[in-house]
């Protein structure tokens, strides 16, 4: 049964600290629908970013993630996900692919 949906577009600006001046710009799009089958909740997602780097002038990295969280209590709850990144900001390119879990708490 689909209970609830959302498309969520964070951005982020930073200035790193100790180097020549330069500046990072990520965007994040996710979309994400909640599921409850009997009385459990979880919520699946896909999520893509990238990230602008002002020394290379170009998009440096992007990321595609798959995954879902998982509450076990109010306030805790893990996720797990799988994720594709390609940094192109070096010579050779990198291309990264892992599955990761994390434990989330709130308080």
């Amino acid at each position: 049964m689909i209970t609830a949906h959302a498309l969520a577009l964070p951005s982020l600006y930073s200035i790193p600290l100790g180097q020549p001046f330069s500046w990072r710009y990520r965007n994040r799009v996710t979309l994400e629908r909640n599921f409850s089958i009997r009385n459990y909740k979880f919520t699946p997602y896909l999520r893509g970013e990238l990230f602008y780097d002002s020394r290379f002038d170009k998009i440096a990295k992007n990321a595609f993630t798959v995954g879902s969280v998982f509450p076990i209590t109010k306030r805790t709850e893990f996720e797990l996900y799988y994720q594709d990144q390609r940094d192109s900001s070096t010579e050779p390119n990198y291309h990264t692919r892992g599955a990761g879990l994390v434990l989330n708490l709130y308080f």
